[in-house]
């Protein structure tokens, strides 16, 4: 599955035993419905873990934080989920918004 909308896409790709949401661009309250789908798709797959990617990431406003938290409050307990290439600008509003320990990061 690929998605994109404005300045953001997202690339869902599959192994085994892993899932892996790619977000490319800015994501923000006008595109955060296009990652909402991804992650309920990523959700419902099979795999026990899932890597979101953020290494394209280039931005990311409250709108679209608030759909990470959700999913990785949705999957306690049930799936492994893990952020991996956070920039420092992106890791920088984590730590502003007091989720750089509440997300798994590699």
């Amino acid at each position: 599955m690929n998605s994109e909308v404005g300045m953001a896409e997202v690339k869902i790709l599959e192994s085994e035993t892993e899932i892996s949401l790619q977000l490319d661009g800015s994501f923000n309250i006008t595109n955060c419905g296009v990652l909402r789908e991804a992650l309920e798709t990523v959700i419902a797959k099979k795999q026990d873990r899932i890597m979101i990617d953020c290494q394209k990431l280039l931005e990311i406003d409250s709108s679209a934080i608030a759909e990470l938290v959700k999913t990785t409050r949705n999957v306690i307990g049930k799936k492994k989920l893990f952020l991996r290439g956070v920039n420092p600008e992106i890791m920088k509003t984590f730590k502003v918004v007091g989720l750089h320990t509440f997300f798994k990061m590699v």
